[in-house]
């Protein structure tokens, strides 16, 4: 799974089909939340639509799919969570 670095030109299927059955559930959330409302969901946000309490592990799953190229953040910033295909220049 480490190996995996998905890049602008990757498919939204070919990305689901390699995450963890957790990945793919956030990142569809986070997927689902921007084609809803036009901008990104907070870690507390996502906690919440996942039903957990706790934002760590929630952090820690965004993390994760940041380093297999499947979203883009910026660190200490709200509200910056996107799916890679997103591209707005303010944000990079």
């Amino acid at each position: 799974m480490g190996s995996i670095k998905f890049t602008k030109k990757s498919t939204l299927n070919e990305m689901v089909e390699v995450m963890s059955p957790v990945q793919r559930d956030v990142f569809i959330l986070i997927d689902e939340f921007w084609k809803k409302f036009q901008y990104s969901p907070t870690i507390r946000e996502l906690a919440i639509l996942r039903g957990k309490m706790g934002i760590g592990n929630t952090k820690r799953i965004v993390d994760q799919l940041e380093r297999i190229g499947a979203i883009k953040k910026v660190d200490r910033r709200g509200r910056t969570i996107r799916p890679v295909y997103i591209n707005f220049r303010n944000l990079d």
